[in-house]
């Protein structure tokens, strides 16, 4: 199975910002997903790339600002361009949403971040 690996750098309707020294990429032990804990600007990004075969390609994951709440997105992948067996070179296309934390009794509603969310695969290899 080819192993497929992309970067979550505009999810919050951001520029492109470069990551610090201060990062890091994991496989789980059964393969299924790719763990991502990197810094991008002043943020800390902690994104998991689903590889399974139910939600191939799907993110989720945490986006921390400082001392403020973590913000929660999820995406779902509609157009790779390029060929995914080049993994640095391909372009990704999500739709993601987001929201913040839930509250005893209260989970806010998911908004829309963007529509299509662009994403280098390079994010998600290790530096």
């Amino acid at each position: 199975m080819t192993r497929i690996v992309f970067v979550l750098v505009l999810v919050l309707g951001l520029a492109p910002v470069a990551y610090g020294a201060n990062s890091g990429v994991a496989l789980v032990p059964n393969d299924s997903v790719i763990l991502v804990s990197k810094d991008v600007g002043n943020e800390r990004w902690a994104i998991n790339l689903d590889l399974g075969s139910t939600n191939p390609l799907q993110l989720t994951g945490n986006v921390f600002r400082g001392g403020d709440e973590p913000a929660f997105v999820f995406c779902t992948p509609f157009q790779v361009d390029g060929s995914a067996d080049d993994i640095a070179n391909a372009i990704f296309h999500y739709n993601c949403v987001g929201t913040s934390a839930c509250r005893v009794g209260n989970c806010p509603e998911w908004d829309v971040i963007a529509a299509d969310v662009t994403l280098p695969g390079s994010f998600f290899l290790p530096h």
